[in-house]
């Protein structure tokens, strides 16, 4: 018995086998109960513990820290196939309806050296079916990620499992799910379940137009992309977690508004000038305004005048609609309509004043002027990536959000 029951009992490592005869290994394994299961055919009851494990680690006993470090590993994401169009497939037809065959060419394989080693997309494929009545090609594509040091289980989850499903909820604009993954120790795939960030899905596939891009169109590139957005994992990930996100969870409407102009402002943050003037000439300023006011009021001015030197949201949206490489977006997203209705609504829904809070937001509004917020992000984010210029353009304008927002009569 490992620990008569007792709810918060934890245990390292649990050792066991899976109904299947597979070797298993719980890891940081917490006792969640117990139960007896009682039958006819059971001389006495059987007593059942319940282990509520953060990681299970199935194919391989890993008792010691160092057997739970893997250099190698494969993420497989349920939009990858479609993002990647790894379907190869050539129907052929003879001379008579009964003569039917399916070729499959292999696809080449993209491989992205990055800092940490190497990220490999590897499209695959296997027979399925009984050989005499049923026989099939299952196509997959899966990352392949070989580090240049072994890494925990938590590390691998944060800085590799994490950064791709956020790529692919990225560009496919819709939350995508993790739907294997395993590592690989002494050429043995051991597959890892873990609690996961995003929803247990297995929605519809994606069609080419859904996609914001895809890997033809910046075929030369997209080895320097995938390094490029492991880099903005790390520089940008206050705006990437606050912007997808909300991606994989519902939330309202104004708290959707409220995180797209967080991560907006964030990423200004990172990206330009966080003052006004020079910080030289903010100090000369500040120190002449405080030697001129009364001294009993010095020190509530100081506070006052800490932050003045920054920059409001409206200079920080200004700033990202204009932008000389990218001159068309303020005609596509309308400035005017975009930045004054913007700062306002922020502030009303931040500083809730019955005053101005009172009138209400018309859901139509919000959801254009959201909307509108969004296409900004991701062109900020596509141009991080060396998306640009008409490339960029015609990639906004294609989008499914900016066809919505056209459709719905956006100016």
């Amino acid at each position: 018995m490992l620990g008569g029951g007792r709810p918060g009992v934890r245990h390292d490592i649990v050792l066991g086998t899976t109904v299947d005869g597979e070797p298993i290994t719980l890891e940081s394994a917490a006792q969640g109960g117990r139960r007896e299961v009682s039958s006819v055919w059971l001389p006495a009851p059987v007593v059942a513990e319940v282990l509520l494990p953060q990681h299970a680690y199935i194919g391989a006993h890993l008792p010691l820290p160092d057997q739970r470090r893997f250099a190698s590993g494969i993420i497989e994401l349920d939009d990858l196939a479609d993002w990647m169009e790894a379907w190869p497939f050539k129907d052929e037809y003879g001379p008579h309806p009964v003569v039917f065959a399916v070729s499959y060419a292999h696809p080449e394989e993209i491989r992205a050296p990055f800092d940490l080693g190497e990220i490999i997309i590897s499209p695959s494929a296997r027979e399925f079916g009984d050989g005499i009545r049923e026989r099939g090609i299952r196509a997959s594509v899966a990352f392949v990620v070989r580090l240049k040091e072994a890494q925990p289980i938590v590390w691998w989850l944060q800085q590799i499992v994490r950064p791709l499903q956020n790529l692919l909820t990225f560009v496919g604009d819709r939350p995508s799910s993790v739907t294997r993954f395993a590592l690989l120790q002494l050429e043995r795939n051991i597959d890892v379940l873990y609690q996961p960030s995003g929803p247990d899905r297995a929605g519809r596939r994606l069609y080419s137009h859904e996609f914001l891009f895809h890997p033809r169109e910046v075929a030369e590139r997209m080895p320097t992309m995938l390094a490029k957005w492991f880099e903005l994992a790390t520089e940008l990930a206050p705006v990437i977690d606050s912007f997808i996100g909300m991606r994989y969870r519902p939330v309202f409407a104004e708290n959707r508004f409220l995180n797209v102009v967080g991560a907006l402002e964030a990423y200004h943050r990172r990206r330009y000038p966080n003052t006004v003037i020079p910080s030289s000439e903010h100090r000369v300023r500040r120190k002449r305004i405080l030697s001129r006011a009364p001294e009993e009021d010095r020190d509530w001015l100081g506070e006052r005048l800490c932050y003045s030197n920054e920059p409001s949201l409206r200079m920080r949206l200004a700033d990202l609609l204009v932008r000389p490489k990218d001159a068309y977006l303020p005609s596509i997203l309308g400035s005017n309509e975009l930045i004054g209705p913007t700062v306002d609504l922020r502030n009303r829904l931040i500083h809730q004043d019955p005053r101005r809070s009172a009138r209400a937001v018309n859901p139509f509004d919000l959801w254009v002027l959201t909307e509108r917020l969004t296409l900004l992000l991701l062109a900020c984010l596509l141009d991080e990536l060396g998306i640009s210029g008409s490339q960029l353009r015609d990639v906004i304008v294609r989008s499914v959000r900016f066809r919505q927002l056209s459709e719905a009569g956006m100016p």
